[in-house]
């Protein structure tokens, strides 16, 4: 009889270390031959003779511990295999044999393998509880650092534009309200202050489920909007801070948010009409829609797609609808400022006070 006993590869790689290991035929110790992966006893017994092996070693660092029953498919009869765990998340390879029997023991598990006739190719296993190391945690975490820091700060930027797009939204709101009823207009009255930022609030939420359930995901439908409603609120933004500048006496000053009020209601305003009414499909919100309902019509779109496609052109009118209100929000806004700040700067007064300046 000879029974080897080896080592896997993965094991030597890394650092396997084995100790202690004896063999014991009948209470008869065997010596063992080296091999480079492995130990080999051998023994000789008579014809039809049983014997008991007991074999026992130490291990650290093992991966996960084998028995296999020979190389491609075995054959075993009368087979028995108690393990005791002194750990309790127990867990099996991919391609070993499940336990016969399995109790809950203290500290631990009790498994056991019985087999009368067993033909199989795969081998019974249980991998070994790993120790957290620190090292390689560390890695990971100084790894994902920068990402994790870039998308914290990219949540507070979109907090702070929901933040200022929902007081500015409110107060334009009560604004306009307060020319119908003039409580709802006192920013110091609480009903007005909470239904106007309820409805406010209300809006961009909607709009953030209708891209949470949109089927080709939520970024085609919210970053669009996103970017066109960001650039138009720094546009009145700098709409407000040139009429400010203007009324407090320093229309000297004004260019210096003018420039940028200009440049940003241009480039907006063009980049909005681009997404309305560009004949591209991958820009245009209303060609995008339209494109949608064509082919759901002809059948010519999937089953998945088609079931989609009304949410989606809804999604694409609904963008549309909203990008036209952004863009006659700032045309608004600026036609309201143009002509009291013109009014003012081109009053006697102020020519006189800015031909005063040095030049």
């Amino acid at each position: 009889m000879s029974l080897t006993l080896t080592r896997n590869k993965s094991d030597n790689q890394m650092g396997t270390a084995v100790e202690g290991t004896v063999l014991v035929v009948d209470d008869t110790p065997l010596p063992l031959a080296n091999l480079r992966s492995a130990v080999r006893v051998s023994t000789r017994l008579p014809a039809g003779a049983t014997a008991r092996l007991h074999a026992s070693y130490r291990s650290q660092g093992l991966e996960s511990w084998r028995y296999k029953f020979g190389d491609d498919v075995a054959q075993v009869r009368d087979f028995q295999l108690r393990m005791r765990t002194n750990f309790k998340d127990i867990d099996f390879a991919d391609n070993t044999l499940s336990p016969t029997e399995k109790h809950e023991v203290p500290g631990g598990w009790e498994l056991t393998w019985v087999y009368k006739n067993l033909l199989t190719g795969y081998e019974i296993g249980m991998p070994m509880p790993e120790k957290l190391q620190p090292g390689p945690l560390a890695g990971q975490i100084s790894f994902f650092a920068p990402v994790s820091l870039f998308f914290f700060f990219f949540v507070l930027f979109i907090l702070t534009t929901l933040d200022a797009g929902t007081r500015v939204g409110r107060f334009m709101l009560q604004d306009l309200l307060g020319n119908i009823v003039p409580a709802l207009g006192r920013t110091s009255w609480y009903p007005s202050v909470i239904a106007t930022s309820a409805v406010v609030v209300g809006a961009w939420g909607y709009i953030l489920y209708i891209g949470t359930i949109d089927p080709l995901g939520g970024i085609n439908s919210l970053w669009p909007l996103f970017g066109i409603s960001n650039q138009m609120l720094a546009a009145i933004a700098l709409c407000v801070g040139t009429a400010i500048l203007v009324k407090s006496g320093k229309a000297k000053y004004a260019w210096v948010t003018a420039g940028p009020l200009a440049w940003l209601a241009i480039i907006t305003t063009s980049a909005a009409w681009e997404k309305l009414f560009s004949p591209e499909l991958r820009i245009g919100f209303i060609a995008h829609a339209n494109a949608m309902t064509q082919k759901l019509a002809e059948g010519a779109l999937s089953p998945e797609l088609a079931r989609g496609a009304p949410r989606l052109s809804f999604n694409d009118r609904l963008d549309a609808a909203l990008a036209v209100a952004f863009m006659a929000v700032v045309v608004v806004v600026i036609v309201a400022s143009a002509p009291p700040s013109f009014s003012i700067v081109m009053s006697p007064e102020t020519l006189k006070l800015l031909s005063s300046y040095p030049s």
